[in-house]
């Protein structure tokens, strides 16, 4: 469990690195604030399933969300 955290982190890590400090010195603040976004929710997302915490699945509220949208 702790190898894969310490992988885990080291990726996302690397992501940062790589990915998003060029972004943000590009000046591309709106891109830089999603992809924020997006990085942190996956990796709050990995480490909760890293540590064994169930997450429950979205299929249920979407297919509520479409029924209700299209009358079917």
């Amino acid at each position: 469990m702790i190898l894969m955290l310490i992988m885990c982190s080291s990726i996302y890590i690397f992501f940062v690195f790589v990915d998003l400090i060029p972004i943000y010195r590009s000046g591309k603040y709106k891109l830089f604030s999603v992809y924020t976004l997006m990085l942190t929710v996956s990796y709050v997302i990995r480490v909760l399933i890293s540590i064994g915490i169930k997450i429950p699945s979205p299929v249920e509220p979407i297919k509520k969300i479409v029924i209700s949208i299209f009358n079917i």
